[in-house]
């Protein structure tokens, strides 16, 4: 199952959360009951960003190191998936690196 959303939704009152949560809720238990869930996972996403991102030509004498410019934006080259449960769980997190063609 995967859910996207936009980033930037501006500012939401608590009225308007507690409105979108009733049918989030209601979705995720009848699909959780349609597949045959039987635990669900708590996932937080965040970026990782390379600042230090370099490439060195490993010679005898006078290694230079060759930067690479990444239109001159941090830019996000891989993401952090952190799980947990609702037991209170926390799962080692593991990374999804990705990767354009050139």
């Amino acid at each position: 199952m995967a859910l996207r959303a936009r980033t930037h939704q501006g500012q939401t009152t608590p009225a308007d959360a507690q409105e979108a949560a009733v049918p989030f809720r209601e979705l995720t238990l009848s699909t959780m009951i349609e597949k045959q869930c039987t635990r669900l996972y708590i996932g937080d996403q965040t970026g990782i960003f390379l600042f230090y991102t370099f490439w060195e030509t490993i010679i005898a004498r006078g290694s230079k190191t060759v930067w690479i410019k990444c239109g001159n934006k941090d830019k996000v080259r891989a993401t952090a998936i952190w799980l947990g449960d609702p037991v209170g769980n926390k799962y080692a997190p593991f990374s999804c690196i990705q990767e354009h063609t050139s």
